[in-house]
């Protein structure tokens, strides 16, 4: 699994943040079986994602948000 995290300030009160990952999985399983014959698998699974997040500070009523 490789996952890339990075944010960039754009001003004084507002941030840009970018989350990337790349994941793969192999995977074998086997079965005996006393009825039928035996059973083997093999799994190959690849995922990938991101999400992009903007961040702007801001007060309401005199109380610091994000």
């Amino acid at each position: 699994m490789v996952t890339l995290n990075a944010r960039q300030l754009l001003g004084d009160a507002t941030s840009l943040g970018v989350n990337a990952f790349v994941r793969t999985l192999d995977a074998e399983q086997f079965n005996v079986s006393l009825i039928s014959a035996n059973t083997r698998s093999f799994t190959h699974v690849a995922s990938a994602g991101t999400t992009v997040q903007l961040d702007h500070d801001t007060r309401v009523f005199a109380a610091p948000t994000t």
